[in-house]
């Protein structure tokens, strides 16, 4: 006779023969226990096979029954040194196997051993089997573990018998041994209060809590004393903290241990051990609403009226129906939604919270609540290596040179320090381009061109330099979370081009003299005149900057010279900085929002210090150029006067020898034109000085 639970499935087979279908047949007779898949090993075994001196724990046996069999249920042997026991006084019982159900099975044969798997934590310390006359041979502290002190167990009850029996904890272990189907216990022991006993069925470490002043064990185990002091990080992960400076992760190791005393061992085994909060849940209260229409979705039949809740009440994101769930498993339904910020939890429900503004506590709330994230949860992250950390680390200057992965480094390992070569790379050229246009413009106004205009040579480089770094920007934020940031800045690229390709086309269509003027050296011009339009259209994706280069006179080349009036400059440099406005904008909110939250992308931001910074030495520019011609205008004019006086002989020189080279016979004309009208520039300024 097999035990109960290894008989035929007569009445299945039955409807096998009757529906005509084999494969019901099949998983009929593959299913002789009620949870195979809790056992992932199947093999032959003999009675002499089995282990003369030992239990085998994690496993049980199949074979036949003693006579007359019935298993014993788990009302009557509800630990395994019980069925063991039964076994021994039973005389044709040869072996014994407890299964994860908590039944005992008495044989007189075995055939079949099955090793079992995960599939039920609860009782899966219960699976064991043996020879009649083995023994536990589990060290003490499995056969008899340490009382958990200052650690309670939830749920799982089975008896309030003893709950205001005023217990000692002895006693209430004693207590549970004696009652049908305890194996753990937790006494309450609060100050000034009836010490309150609970008997439960199962004590897994998923469900234990750290709470002050209870004590919790195995029916069999013993006290091996009381923790005195509470815990407090190792030396030596505080050194290795406090030596690379990383205070934050220091403080969140030191709150991650409970403030009252403990075992470093029962510590380990709870789950966010001190993190969590007993008889504790958001105030959340639900009113009549008798209004109508505010249903979501009305009409499609799946959505509820949302309810209406009181003042000061939180937001509830979800319910979730649970059965003794742990609630370390609430916790982590609260770090998968983005939106929860706190989760309470009971016996059977867990809930997700958003917009806590109060709590409620009391004796009598059986609702256990906590933080999205536990110290120890932000710890097991490990230190987040972005931008902040460097900043705060080291100086914010240090990241035009460090290179940010945004990267976690696991507790008390150090972030990488690798130098960016690109944005040195990029830096180096910004400083040889300025320092290389400075010395080209100081050797033409020495060597060349007295009239060259340093300040507008320079202003002429930043402006290139400046449109390139918006672009690199623009590139650079593709990879950005938020891709608006790219769209924006093609589209203001794109408007900065057409902007300036229509100032242009209304400065080259003019009728003032500045209009003139490069109608003129067109014409004068004429197998230039293609290359001439396309470097002035160039203006256009260079932000004007060779727009400034023709205007500076540089090594005197009267070929690109245009004579560009200085209001008319004015008011093409004032439209340059006019289109840097949103860019700056655009840049000052990337850099605001990646710099302070760590979130990515440190390039983009160099790229976005680095434009700025050019924007902001070429309107100082502006600036100081402009106060020249406005603030101090006798300066203006002396200096006008002398570049004009200086440059007479040279000028009549370049003028005498292009002109001659370009229309042959009109040089002369040429040159009497220049000279007159360098004679009147050096006379006005010598009027406006008030002498001749």
């Amino acid at each position: 006779m097999m035990p109960r639970r290894h008989k035929p499935c007569f009445a299945a087979l039955a409807a096998c023969l009757i529906a005509g279908s084999a494969i019901v047949c099949v998983v009929c007779q593959d299913s002789q226990p009620d949870d195979i898949d809790s056992f992932v090993d199947k093999q032959n075994i003999t009675l002499d096979q089995l282990n003369d001196e030992c239990w085998v724990w994690k496993s049980t046996l199949w074979g036949a029954p003693v006579k007359d069999y019935s298993p014993i249920s788990k009302r009557r042997v509800w630990l395994t040194d019980g069925c063991a026991e039964a076994c021994q006084r039973h005389e044709q019982c040869k072996a014994w196997s407890f299964d994860w159900k908590g039944e005992c099975f008495l044989l007189s044969n075995v055939t079949t051993l099955l090793k079992a798997g995960q599939s039920d934590l609860r009782n899966f310390a219960f699976v064991a089997q043996g020879k009649r006359g083995s023994r536990d041979c589990r060290p003490l502290d499995e056969r008899r573990p340490c009382l958990e002190h200052n650690v309670k167990i939830l749920w799982s009850d089975i008896s309030y018998k003893y709950a205001d029996a005023n217990l000692t904890v002895e006693e209430c272990r004693q207590a549970c041994i004696k009652t049908v189907e305890c194996r753990f216990f937790t006494l309450l022991a609060l100050p000034g209060e009836t010490r309150q006993c609970f008997l439960k069925n199962a004590g897994v470490n998923d469900n234990k809590l750290c709470s002050e002043y209870a004590t919790s064990g195995f029916a069999n185990g013993r006290d091996c004393g009381s923790p005195t002091e509470p815990l407090t990080p190792s030396e030596d992960d505080v050194k290795k903290l406090t030596s690379q400076q990383l205070f934050v992760s220091l403080d969140l190791l030191k709150k991650s241990y409970p403030p009252f005393p403990l075992f470093q061992e029962a510590y380990e085994k709870v789950n966010q051990c001190g993190c969590y909060r007993e008889f504790t849940k958001p105030f959340y209260q639900e009113i009549e609403d008798d209004s109508e229409g505010d249903s979501e979705g009305e009409g499609d039949g799946e959505e509820t009226k949302k309810p209406k809740t009181a003042p000061g009440s939180a937001v509830m994101l979800r319910e979730i129906p649970t059965y003794l769930t742990p609630p370390r498993r609430c916790q982590l339904f609260c770090q998968a939604d983005d939106r929860c910020q706190h989760w309470s939890t009971r016996w059977n429900r867990c809930f997700l919270w958003a917009d806590v503004q109060r709590w409620l506590e009391g004796p009598d709330i059986p609702d256990l609540a906590g933080p999205k994230l536990c110290p120890r949860d932000k710890l097991e992250e490990g230190l987040r290596c972005d931008a902040d950390f460097y900043r705060e680390r080291y100086t914010p200057l240090s990241l035009f040179v460090l290179k940010v992965r945004d990267i976690r480094v696991p507790l008390g390992g150090s972030c990488p320090i690798e130098i960016s070569w690109a944005s040195l790379s990029w830096m180096l050229a910004a400083a040889i381009l300025l320092l290389g246009t400075f010395v080209v413009a100081v050797i033409s106004k020495v060597h060349f061109e007295r009239r060259t205009n340093i300040v507008r040579v320079m202003i002429a480089a930043i402006s290139m330099w400046d449109f390139l770094t918006d672009c690199a920007f623009v590139a650079r934020s593709y990879e950005y979370a938020q891709l608006w940031v790219f769209w924006v800045g093609i589209f203001h690229l794109n408007l900065v081009i057409f902007s300036n390709s229509i100032a242009l086309i209304y400065m080259t269509r003019s009728r003032d003299r500045q209009g003139h003027s490069f109608r003129k050296w067109m014409e004068q011009h004429q197998q230039y005149s293609h290359l001439g339009t396309l470097l002035v259209f160039v203006s256009s994706f260079l932000h004007l900057g060779v727009l400034h280069l023709f205007a500076s006179r540089l090594f005197g080349w009267t070929l690109f010279s245009l004579e560009v009036h200085t209001k008319s400059l004015l008011t093409m440099e004032m439209l340059t900085l006019a289109e840097d406005v949103p860019q700056v904008a655009l840049q000052a909110y990337v850099l605001l929002n990646q710099g302070s939250g760590g979130g990515g992308i440190p390039s983009v931001t160099l790229v976005s210090i680095l434009t700025s910074i050019f924007q902001i030495l070429k309107l100082l520019l502006f600036l100081l150029k402009y106060a020249m011609h406005s603030i101090f205008p006798s300066v203006a004019t002396k200096s006008a006067s002398r570049t004009a006086a200086s440059s007479f002989a040279p000028s009549l020189r370049y003028g005498h020898s292009s002109d001659s080279e370009d229309f042959g016979g009109g040089a002369e004309r040429t040159v009497s034109k220049t000279t007159a009208s360098d004679m009147s520039l050096v006379k006005a300024a010598n009027e406006q000085q008030g002498g001749p």
